[in-house]
């Protein structure tokens, strides 16, 4: 590599890298950020497949001597993981275009695109995956255009690290082999030759041999020393799972935070599979749905970059194919299969913040070809542009100094990303994520057992737990210690298995947690959710709001007056962190996931005033919750509706209309009613 390009790569990942610091997470934000950060302080094991390698690095990072929080420096990992990203972008671009400029144009785009600036500053994994397509494509380009050993050598052990890196990685493969298999035809057979030479042993050479003419001789010394590569390579490809190792060896060890145990092959297997975890990728089977998917893609990625520049993308997949370079169209395969085809496969509706931020983190892997073919599409028409103009004004500019003062006027492209996203992705100051977790943990009783089943709810707990080292004695409940719980407890088990044999279309999740909420423990049960309320086929329980969680209900919770009731649950707002994220309402920079935390601070708050209204016939006491509520999220309508009635009732009618206002504003067809409601009490 020339000295020019090395000089540029380390000057762009160290612009990247500062602005990435500047903004980097202090704490915990949402989705599997916590698991990652608990899993990696524990040395313990996060979700399946385990993702060893992002583990272990993640382990070496949290102890760099820096005056920063723990999840500061896990997420550091990521910063310099997406800025060796952009360095690997600039030089893959380099190498396709052989332009300098253009390339550092391309780099820095997709340095501030939004979703990849976001994930820099973030303990997650997706940096790190993306660090690995990026190294596979550009190995497999450097084997195809070099054709050096060294580098095929390089590329079989990255392939296998990516394994370990994560699974997803397995959809570049078809790119990387295109790139090989165009350098040698006769790979393919090599390979099973290789193979088959590993598992039979050879024959003993008869002692007598015969005479071999030169063509066969020739054949023979060629056959060899390619089968002794594919074997070097089968033999670094294999090297490159060994950190798979680190799992079965953690699991080993107690730990609180580990997803099950791993004591034999069979264990092993189904980790590795998500078997009993599951894919983010259901295979749908209407046709509707993965429209629906393949839709919220494109509008992403339309909100994220614009029509314009999806536009010159297209141009320059058409160029691509036009030229017909196996670069190209190795980089198109990879991104049919990383976007579209997986998009369409998950058949995933994001219709909240928190689904379409799980399916955020997978369009980064399409995202980056996006950049990289719009960077080939402008090249192409500043070119063709580069080349009609200098044809009419020959004694003016000449075609390359003309092709260079465009691609230069490009180059605002980038400036116009960082001043877009600069805010949006500032999260130095964001703690809503560990507020959610302290604020559930902060007023319950002592040994209490808390139920989630939520991600970032789950997740953020157990963060703020284990790490910050809050309200360990509450005893956190999701699917996996739950069923643990019910497998060794006999009454439990035979509860849970008396109730799957009575209704066997329940999920085996559900029945654990009905078993458990039929125990009675003399502990207080509580829970983010109350999804088996009132009355059900499987039993009474009832919930009542408990600041950000719901209490199962005693007797003794029964018999609790009003006046104590609403008293506690005022002390509970005022020491929350109510404030603070009311302050968050409406900010850039809130991730897709957070958005979702003030919408369920204006739930519980909702929840609370109405049991309040309806269980103690107590409207008045109520109102402050409903304020409260609309203070933290003012776009829900419900408070609006409650409020607006309340003051009708009392024939404060000023209050009620000014209240049904902005409820008919946020929610036009129930007008009528809001009329209605005026009508009687207003005349």
């Amino acid at each position: 590599m020339p000295k020019k390009d090395i000089f540029i790569a380390v000057e762009i990942a160290f612009v990247c890298l500062a602005a990435y610091l500047s903004n980097i997470a202090p704490t915990v934000t949402g989705g599997d950020v916590g698991d990652f950060l608990t899993a990696i302080y524990n040395k313990s094991i996060p979700h399946p497949p385990g993702f060893p390698v992002f583990t272990l690095f993640g382990i070496l990072f949290s102890y760099l001597p820096l005056p920063f929080s723990y999840a500061w420096k896990v997420g550091f990992l990521s910063s310099v993981s997406m800025a060796l990203v952009v360095v690997f972008v600039y030089l893959l671009v380099k190498r396709l275009l052989h332009n300098t400029i253009m390339s550092v144009v391309a780099a820095f785009t997709l340095a501030f695109v939004y979703p990849f600036w976001l994930y820099a500053e973030v303990a997650e994994v997706f940096a790190f995956t993306v660090l690995f397509e990026m190294l596979l494509l550009y190995l497999g380009v450097l084997y195809f255009q070099e054709k050096k050993t060294k580098v095929l050598y390089a590329l079989s052990f990255v392939l296998g690290l990516s394994l370990s890196a994560h699974q997803v990685l397995i959809l570049f493969f078809p790119s990387v082999i295109l790139f090989i298999f165009a350098v040698n035809k006769e790979i393919v057979p090599r390979f099973f030759s290789a193979i088959s030479s590993m598992s039979f042993p050879r024959q003993k050479a008869p002692t007598r041999r015969k005479r071999e003419s030169r063509s066969s001789i020739k054949s023979r010394m060629t056959k060899k020393p390619l089968q002794a590569t594919l074997l070097i390579c089968i033999s670094l490809f294999f090297l490159g799972l060994l950190p798979y190792t680190y799992i079965p060896v953690a699991s080993s060890f107690d730990s609180i935070h580990k997803w099950g145990e791993i004591v034999s092959v069979h264990d092993a297997v189904r980790f590795l599979l998500r078997l009993d975890y599951g894919w983010i990728a259901q295979p749908g089977t209407v046709v509707g749905s993965s429209f629906l998917t393949l839709t919220s893609y494109v509008n992403y990625w339309l909100r994220e970059l614009s029509l314009l520049f999806l536009v010159v993308s297209i141009v320059g997949v058409v160029i691509s194919f036009v030229k017909k370079r196996v670069e190209y169209i190795g980089l198109f395969i990879s991104f049919i299969l990383a976007g579209p085809f997986f998009a369409v496969y998950a058949s995933l509706t994001p219709h909240s913040g928190e689904l379409l931020g799980a399916m955020e983190r997978f369009y980064l892997l399409s995202g980056v070809f996006l950049v990289l073919f719009a960077a080939l599409g402008v090249y192409e028409c500043i070119q063709w542009i580069a080349t009609v103009f200098s044809k009419k004004g020959r004694h003016l500019l000449s075609k390359s100094t003309l092709s260079t003062c465009l691609i230069v006027i490009f180059g605002i492209v980038p400036i116009l990303f960082f001043l877009h996203n600069n805010k949006r992705t500032d999260l130095h100051k964001v703690f809503i994520g560990e507020y959610l977790a302290s604020d559930a943990l902060a007023f319950l009783p002592k040994r209490s057992y808390l139920l989630s089943f939520a991600d970032t709810a789950t997740l953020n707990t157990y963060y703020v737990q284990q790490v910050v080292g809050f309200r360990k004695d509450i005893a956190l409940l999701s699917r996996l210690p739950l069923s643990i719980i019910i497998n060794n407890t006999s009454a439990l088990k035979k509860k849970r298995d008396q109730l799957l044999r009575r209704f066997p279309k329940l999920a085996r999740e559900d029945a654990n947690t009905l078993a458990f909420l039929h125990s009675a423990s003399s502990q207080p049960i509580f829970s983010y959710s109350k999804k088996f309320d009132g009355r059900t086929l499987y039993g009474e329980f009832i919930w009542i709001p408990w600041g950000l969680v719901y209490k199962l209900a005693t007797p003794e919770d029964a018999r609790m007056s009003r006046e104590s009731y609403v008293q506690m649950q005022r002390q509970i707002w005022i020491n929350a962190h109510l404030d603070d994220v009311a302050k968050m309402y409406g900010k850039p920079n809130l991730t897709l996931t957070q958005s979702e935390i003030p919408k369920i601070y204006a739930r519980q708050l909702i929840f609370t005033a109405q049991y309040i209204s309806h269980h103690y016939a107590s409207a008045h006491d109520a109102v402050d919750f409903y304020k409260k509520a609309i203070r933290v999220y003012p776009t829900t309508v419900e408070p609006y509706e409650e409020l607006g009635y309340y003051y009708a009732s009392i024939k404060q009618c000023g209050r009620a209309r000014s209240y049904y206002s902005v409820a008919t504003r946020l929610d036009p067809s129930s007008f009528p009613r809001y009329q209605n409601t005026l009508s009687k009490y207003c005349k």
